[in-house]
């Protein structure tokens, strides 16, 4: 019997140490939140049975204590197997809540029965087997069973296969380690016992406990290798993920070692360039791309430990290239990981935006020179003719045969250049004046309000103004042209982002509204307020209302003069702590 011991608590013990060191989390099954409990059942059952086989032998304690201690180690470890089965199934059967409380229930009743029951060990034994290893190895069983249809669903046949040998396993044990017992005086340890036990199968039921156990240790070993599986298929579906996001999006993701020698590399972008990752892995980086003498020094700056971004062109495309130096335990650079992502799309779209930015600039020098001449015309011409009507009546009131010649002479010469100045004059104005459309058209100001948007992007994310579009979802067919809308959308924004604070979050707010063949554009900002004496002034060329600006805003004052030469007006509203809001009215033929 002290062989029989010795396996029957090797069994539990290996069967707990295994469970409890064994790498569980993160895991999708719901086992491994609470196997843990089973280990500390293992241990302890494993060293109650060690306890038996020392107090067969008499060493190396007395006896009497080590019979304590093996009652107490055999409570506790069936309250660990208890706590397990209530548990788990608590947690899958909503309703069955309250069966949490049965360990504290059965425990409580067992401490009663002890207290009140002579021989104490005995009773100890007896109650602790039918109050704590019966109910908690059945419903460990069942708490274990009900995990089969996440194993089966994982595919997990062999899996399957140990959970269920588990469960027969501690119905078993629930039998051979539960109910047949030490012989008392009560029903039902009179009949059911170690006696009778053994003399119906010759052989005494630590036996059967034993292999029960084995077979315990057995498939719970086993049906930990699900974790391992399930580390296994973590890290192949995240090569996976990654093999599928490298060979479906244009990148390229390589390593390269301490000898710029590339040890790694995928991606879709090696086909851009005409190559294989078979041809690269081996050879130094040179060899692949020897016109692209710089990737060298890439490398050898992040072999010193430098993360950076760069840009390379590799065969007329252009990358992103992002180095990273990859470091061991100690913090030593051993390697270097790279990402390159192909941007020519991207670059190519920077271009046209630049080259949109230019001509959308250009249009607006051209109409603010055109604006500033026909006002300086304007403003020229009323002088020009004054003087001119004075200079003629002033010949006229000197003229006559006793008039100096030389003075009539010069009045002349005075009056025939006003008059071509007033004739410059004139042209000037005649060339520079704006002139609206006469073709009713459709504009797309949605479409406008996006790229005239995204060439201020940079602008107004550097000074903190968020700009958003609402209520723009028709077309209307109007006058003006798509490049004077441009216009007044460049301005309006321009003014906003010079408005904005950048120490303060701000928005702009540009929408469009239709009725009674008009559209209204507003763009209403939190830029700032505008006060009453100087918002009256605004569209006036060179007004600026600080006295000491060197810069003369003229801007706004395109914008009046685009928009009134189309029949619309321009008026701007401005509120304290709520900023400012310009509203464009344009007459329109209709929408849709």
């Amino acid at each position: 019997m002290i062989f029989v011991w010795f396996i029957y608590g090797l069994a539990f013990f290996v069967l707990g140490l295994v469970v409890l060191v064994y790498p569980k989390k993160p895991s999708v099954f719901k086992l491994a939140n609470h196997i843990w409990l089973i280990a500390g059942f293992g241990i302890l059952h494993g060293i109650n049975e060690w306890l038996d086989m020392f107090i067969a032998i008499g060493k190396p304690f007395p006896p009497d204590i080590l019979k304590i201690i093996r009652l107490v180690t055999l409570v506790g470890s069936f309250l660990f197997l208890l706590r397990f089965g209530t548990k788990v199934i608590s947690e899958k059967i909503k309703k069955y809540r309250l069966i949490r409380f049965l360990p504290v229930v059965f425990l409580a009743i067992w401490g009663i029965i002890i207290v009140t029951s002579k021989p104490q060990l005995l009773m100890g034994d007896i109650f602790a087997r039918y109050l704590l290893c019966v109910p908690g190895t059945l419903l460990t069983a069942l708490g274990l069973f009900l995990q089969i249809p996440q194993f089966k669903q994982a595919k997990l046949p062999a899996a399957t296969r140990n959970l269920r040998l588990a469960v027969i396993a501690f119905i078993l044990y629930a039998v051979f380690a539960g109910l047949v017992v030490k012989e008392a005086s009560f029903f039902p340890a009179s009949f059911l016992n170690y006696t009778l036990f053994q003399s119906i199968f010759s052989v005494p039921v630590q036996i059967f406990r034993a292999i029960c156990a084995i077979i315990l240790a057995y498939s719970t070993t086993n049906l930990l290798s699900i974790f391992r599986w399930e580390t296994r298929e973590i890290l192949r579906r995240s090569e996976l993920r990654c093999s599928t996001i490298a060979s479906a999006t244009p990148i390229i993701l390589f390593v390269q070692d301490r000898d710029s020698v590339i040890t790694f590399i995928q991606g879709k972008g090696l086909e851009l360039l005409g190559l294989e990752s078979g041809e690269i892995i081996g050879r130094h980086i040179l060899e692949v791309f020897p016109s692209v003498p710089q990737l060298d020094e890439y490398s050898q700056r992040a072999l010193s430990g430098e993360e950076f971004v760069t840009t390379v062109t590799l065969s007329g495309t252009t990358f992103e290239c992002c180095y990273s130096p990859l470091r061991d335990k100690e913090g030593e650079v051993t390697d270097v990981i790279g990402v390159f992502l192909d941007i020519t799309v991207k670059v190519k779209a920077q271009k046209e935006l630049d080259k949109y930015r230019r001509m959308i600039e250009k249009d607006a020098r051209m109409v603010e020179i055109g604006t500033m001449g026909s006002t300086m015309a304007q403003q020229l011409d009323e002088p020009l003719s004054l003087t001119h009507l004075l200079l003629k009546r002033l010949l006229s009131d000197i003229g006559g045969p006793s008039a100096p010649e030389a003075v009539t002479s010069s009045l002349e010469k005075s009056l025939s250049e006003i008059s071509k100045s007033i004739e410059i004059v004139d042209r000037f104005r005649s060339a520079a004046q704006i002139s609206g459309k006469t073709i009713i058209a459709p504009v797309d100001i949605y479409q406008i309000a996006k790229r005239v948007m995204t060439v201020f992007a940079q602008s107004a994310k550097s000074v903190d103004l968020n700009m958003a579009l609402k209520n723009m979802c028709f077309v209307p067919f109007m006058s003006m042209t798509a490049r004077e809308i441009e216009q007044i959308f460049f301005i309006l924004i321009q003014n906003a982002i010079g408005a904005a604070d950048p120490d303060k979050k701000q928005k702009l707010i540009i929408s469009c509204e239709f009725q009674d063949k008009q559209i209204e554009l507003q763009f209403a900002d939190t830029c700032g307020y505008i006060e009453s004496e100087r918002l009256q002034h605004i569209f006036e060329p060179f007004f600026t209302g600080e006295p000491d600006a060197k810069e003369k805003k003229f801007n706004l004052a395109i914008a009046k003069e685009l928009i009134r030469t189309h029949d619309g007006k321009i008026v701007a509203e401005s509120r304290q702590d709520q900023g400012t809001t310009f509203r464009v009215i344009l007459p329109v033929q209709h929408v849709y």
